[in-house]
């Protein structure tokens, strides 16, 4: 074996190792998002909104059920209700409807 092909084997090893950590990151933190969100505000989400679909779609936005207008009842960030939704979805206690729709249980 050329040693250019044993040089090729270790940095093709070397490359996968380090594109599957990146991996594993990615997977890890998208496993995370939303769930610091949905533990500070789940629990009020869960109570004025219980029943109600959430839209994400912007001509809705500022109508009830939509992302601005709830969150701004909740006097909370919209982008901070829109990720406790998404962990609220990996508890159990939303569920992701369609791409723009959450429906809080």
């Amino acid at each position: 074996m050329p040693i250019f092909d044993i040089f090729s084997f270790f940095v093709t090893i070397i490359v996968y190792n380090a594109v599957n950590e990146k991996a594993k990151e990615w997977r890890r933190s998208m496993k995370q998002y939303g769930e610091e969100q949905a533990n500070k505000y789940g629990k009020l989400i869960s109570e004025k909104l219980s029943g109600k679909t959430i839209s994400k779609n912007k001509a809705l936005a500022e109508q009830p059920g939509g992302l601005i207008y709830e969150a701004e009842l909740l006097k909370i960030d919209m982008w901070e209700l829109l990720e406790a939704l998404e962990g609220m979805c990996d508890k159990g206690t939303a569920t992701e409807i369609n791409d723009s729709t959450y429906l809080v249980k």
